[in-house]
């Protein structure tokens, strides 16, 4: 029997084992991926957790894609509008008819926040294993968008997301922080400065806050997706600690 590592975990894992596990279990509504098994249309992310016994929060859909692709299931993008055929990664747009490339923007397929608000979130203060990949994040903070960014540079989403959840008084490489700070009346001019700006008592507040948020990503395959994503879902919706 095939064993995969999902999440950190060693888990035994045949096609049977999927298909017995999920006989009786109701499927979800299908944000983006699904999979058929035995008939049922199903979210990946609930076809692997339920299968491999690992919560959906520890793990993501590209891995619940792999592992079920590796078992002979066929993993299938279920955004509506979109047609079959090649199938993007997140955080990519499906590949673009002429009409959508001349400027059609109802023929783009793309994702959108709603793919975004879809995804699974992880408390900032429990974030465990954060893929190196690029991708495109989003703070929520009591289920409202309060900050959306990309991770376009060496190291990925795992640097980026660091540099946001550093704890240190130095916020000068982070605008989400930053831009916490500026609510609490710190201005922009001091937290800019590299160098330890805030005192105790401000400190404390800035990480208060954004204790209290989740985050949540879809992952890109390139520089440009990510770009591109990010591009997309500001022009959607520009969450209010997202400045520019």
């Amino acid at each position: 029997m095939p064993t995969f590592r999902i999440a950190g975990h060693d888990v035994a894992l045949s096609a049977d084992d999927v298909r017995r596990r999920l006989r009786g279990v109701l499927p979800e509504p299908v944000q983006v991926w699904s999979v058929e098994i035995e008939s049922h249309i199903y979210p990946v992310v609930q076809a692997l957790e339920v299968a491999s016994g690992v919560p959906r929060g520890e793990t993501r859909s590209v891995r619940a894609r792999e592992v079920l692709a590796k078992l002979g299931f066929e993993p299938r993008f279920d955004r509506p509008g979109v047609p079959t055929g090649r199938q993007p990664c997140e955080g990519q747009a499906p590949e673009l008819t002429s009409e959508a490339r001349s400027g059609d923007a109802a023929g783009m397929g793309a994702l959108s926040w709603k793919s975004m608000d879809s995804q699974p979130r992880t408390s900032v203060v429990r974030v465990g294993k954060v893929p190196p990949s690029y991708g495109v994040y989003a703070f929520y903070r009591a289920n409202e968008r309060v900050y959306v960014g990309r991770a376009a540079s060496a190291g990925g989403l795992k640097k980026r997301l660091k540099m946001h959840l550093d704890r240190s008084a130095d916020l000068s490489w982070s605008a989400f922080r930053r831009n916490v700070a500026e609510k609490f009346g710190i201005p922009t001019s001091l937290t800019r400065l590299h160098r330890e700006s805030l005192n105790s008592t401000q400190l404390g507040r800035v990480n208060a806050w954004i204790d209290d948020c989740d985050v949540a990503w879809i992952e890109c395959d390139s520089v440009a997706a990510a770009k591109k994503l990010e591009s997309r879902l500001k022009s959607e919706f520009m969450p209010p600690l997202t400045k520019r």
